[in-house]
């Protein structure tokens, strides 16, 4: 039976699952082990950051020797520290290498970084969320490129929602980074009250944020007036769920 090596972020039990990376991590994780079994494949989870590096050379030397592939789902910081190491141990190894690339940055950083580009033509294949992005790599020179939609495991639907006072409640789902633009959102939303008089709309706010910008989100937020809410953070298996309860999605990304 294959087996198989899995170096990615699958989060910590102390800390919901919400972000792309993790959510996708831990998605790709449980295909695998439901296609070829638990016990064939392996995890090393980098969720510790740069512990995680140095504990990375012991459970390589342990499971890569016996390891028919490696599945790689790394961000942009364990590209430039775990996946060269494990492209160099791979020398001696002679594995299968596979990148699972979460979000649409890495062709634009292979272009820009030369390390990257050596690093990422060691890969067996690249797997990439979308045709731009294929396209962008095969641009560099990339023959080893195929796309592997985003997806996710959730609960079917029924059609019967929550939402049934007739109210414009409307919802923000994402990371809270300037880049998905939910100050957009905010000032949208109030200038729809104050210039329409439209007084029954509301929005909730739903994601987790930097730790570094924890301190300024969160006096952002004490700005606001009360039909705009931060909800904190839903786990990805229970977004269905949050979102039932709503009129309408809004996602002014940049």
């Amino acid at each position: 039976m294959k087996k198989i090596m899995v170096i990615c972020n699958a989060g910590s039990p102390k800390k919901k699952a919400s972000d792309g990376q993790t959510v996708k991590s831990i998605e790709i994780l449980n295909q695998l082990r439901e296609k070829y079994g638990f016990e064939n494949v392996d995890l090393f989870n980098t969720s510790k950051g740069l512990l995680s590096f140095f504990c990375l050379l012991p459970y390589v030397f342990r499971y890569m020797k016996k390891s028919d592939s490696i599945v790689l789902i790394p961000g942009p910081r364990a590209l430039w520290s775990i996946v060269p190491l494990i492209v160099i141990l791979n020398w001696f190894y002679g594995k299968k290498l596979f990148h699972v690339a979460v979000g649409g940055w890495l062709p634009k950083y292979v272009k820009r970084h030369c390390f990257i580009n050596y690093i990422e033509r060691r890969m067996t294949k690249i797997y990439v969320q979308t045709k731009g992005m294929k396209d962008g790599l095969e641009q560099l020179g990339f023959c080893n490129v195929e796309i592997l939609r985003n997806f996710k495991s959730l609960r079917m639907f029924s059609g019967d929602t929550e939402y049934k006072d007739g109210s414009f409640r409307f919802v923000f789902f994402s990371r809270i980074i300037k880049a998905k633009g939910l100050k957009l959102a905010v000032e949208a939303l109030k200038k729809v009250r104050e210039l329409y008089g439209v007084e029954n709309c509301s929005l909730d706010i739903y994601g987790e944020m930097p730790e570094a910008d924890r301190m300024c989100w969160m006096q952002y937020f004490s700005t606001l007036p009360d039909y705009i809410c931060y909800k904190g953070v839903v786990e990805f298996d229970r977004s269905v769920d949050c979102l039932n309860k709503y009129y309408a999605l809004l996602f002014p990304s940049y």
